[in-house]
């Protein structure tokens, strides 16, 4: 996921059954979270497919899917990501929503 490889992705998922797709790193962040900021609208739509939260907040300031695609300016992401029910109204660590982060770039 780090890698936005959305062929790796897919094989991962449909090869283990019992994957986490919310597993998080040692900042809680999940694959959700790096493909959202890297951008890749197809890996956002696998993983929310595959289960993942799409409202998680990692421990490193209290980012979600959504803070991250609007502070990395990644529009399409962040469409889609409320498309699929990502709640617009999480507040990170500052009390920032993703649209308060997209309006300050």
């Amino acid at each position: 996921a780090r890698k936005s490889d959305e062929t790796a992705l897919k094989t991962i998922l449909e090869a283990d059954d019992n994957r986490d797709v919310n597993a998080v790193d040692s900042d809680g962040r999940t694959a959700l979270l790096f493909v959202a900021g890297l951008g890749s609208e197809p890996c956002v739509k696998l993983l929310a497919e595959a289960g993942a939260n799409l409202d998680h907040q990692d421990n490193s300031g209290g980012l979600s899917a959504l803070h991250m695609a609007a502070g990395y300016v990644r529009p399409g992401v962040a469409k889609l990501l409320l498309e699929l029910g990502a709640d617009p109204e999480i507040t990170d660590d500052r009390g920032k929503t993703a649209l308060d982060l997209a309006r300050e770039l």
